[in-house]
């Protein structure tokens, strides 16, 4: 604020300023004294609020949760993913996906964070779905990126079995027991699932 107000002043001792340049300078000088108290700063001086900037795209109503949460995750050294109907705070090496954010050993399929040696449905690359065994006596699994496919023993009872109710690789939890290849609640009614 004195600097203004300095510069004004040394101006007007010249004489060698305009009455337009006077009064820029005058207004400049006030402009800084009245807005100083209140912490205003030219825009340029800080560059746009990525939080602003993000959470400005929310309905009204959304804008101030939005800017609450996108300020936490910035202190905590994050940045905000997703859009205004849903978004989450990444971290360190976590990628974007959608509205989330994927880890280290996930990736990112369309909006949807998978692990690509375990997912059935991108299995060592996205969208690349195992095929189900065709029967009951075998199931699919990815393992290390690969479809791969587990079969039961010749004499497994699908009826019976608890860890191969119906078909292979269907486990009944407790308290359910498998009856004629289905899982059922134990006590009394069907609790099947």
């Amino acid at each position: 604020m004195a600097n203004e107000f300095d510069e004004f002043s040394k101006a007007l001792a010249t004489k060698s300023v305009s009455r337009r340049q006077s009064m820029q300078l005058l207004g400049a000088a006030l402009a800084s004294s009245i807005f100083a108290p209140f912490g205003l700063r030219n825009a340029s001086a800080g560059g746009p609020d990525p939080c602003r900037t993000f959470c400005n795209q929310c309905p009204k109503w959304q804008r101030q949760q939005c800017l609450a949460t996108c300020r936490a995750c910035v202190q905590a050294s994050g940045r905000i993913c997703g859009t205004c109907s849903g978004f989450d705070c990444c971290h360190d090496s976590e990628g974007c996906c959608g509205r989330t954010c994927c880890g280290d050993l996930e990736t990112c399929c369309g909006v949807y964070c998978a692990d690509l040696a375990s997912d059935l449905n991108n299995c060592g690359a996205c969208g690349n779905r195992c095929p189900p065994y065709p029967g009951i006596e075998g199931y699919a699994v990815c393992h290390a990126g690969a479809c791969k496919y587990f079969i039961c023993p010749p004499d497994t009872d699908y009826l019976s079995d608890m860890l191969n109710c119906g078909s292979c690789g269907s486990v009944c939890p407790p308290p359910y027991v498998c009856d004629a290849g289905v899982c059922k609640g134990s006590g009394g009614g069907d609790g099947g699932f």
